[in-house]
C-alpha cells in the first residue's frame, strides 16, 4: 500500500512512469496498473496448506517418540505420487534412523 501511494505522489509531482519504475525497482508496468486504479489496493494473500497438514497427528506421535526432524522428513515423499515409506519398528541407530534403513535406499 505504501508504494502505491508512493507512485500516485511521484505521479502529481510529475515523474513519468518509467522514471518512477526505476526509482522504486519496479516494473513499469506494475506504476502503469497503479495509476490506472481508483483506489489503492489492499495487498492479497493467499492461504496455502502446507502439504503436512494432514499428517500432522502422526509428526506429532514421532515427534513423542524422539524421532528426529531429519527422519521424519525422510519419511515423506519427494515427490507427489510416491506412496510414504513407512517407518520401521526396530531399533534406532544414529541420529534417530532406523538401523536397517541406515544403508538401504529410499524407495
Amino acid at each position: 500500500m505504501n508504494e502505491q501511494t508512493t507512485i500516485q505522489t511521484l505521479h502529481k509531482q510529475g515523474e513519468t512512469n518509467a522514471s518512477i519504475a526505476l526509482i522504486l525497482k519496479v516494473h513499469r508496468n506494475t506504476v502503469r496498473n497503479v495509476l490506472k486504479r481508483e483506489t489503492i489496493r489492499e495487498k492479497q494473500s493467499r492461504v496455502k496448506p502446507s502439504r503436512f497438514d494432514k499428517y500432522k497427528e502422526q509428526i506429532k506421535d514421532w515427534l513423542d517418540q524422539n524421532i528426529t526432524n531429519l527422519r521424519i522428513l525422510q519419511t515423506f515423499p519427494l515427490y507427489p505420487k510416491s506412496p510414504i515409506r513407512p517407518m520401521s519398528e526396530g531399533s534406532l541407530g544414529a541420529h534417530g534412523v532406523p538401523e536397517e534403513a541406515c544403508c538401504t535406499p529410499p524407495v
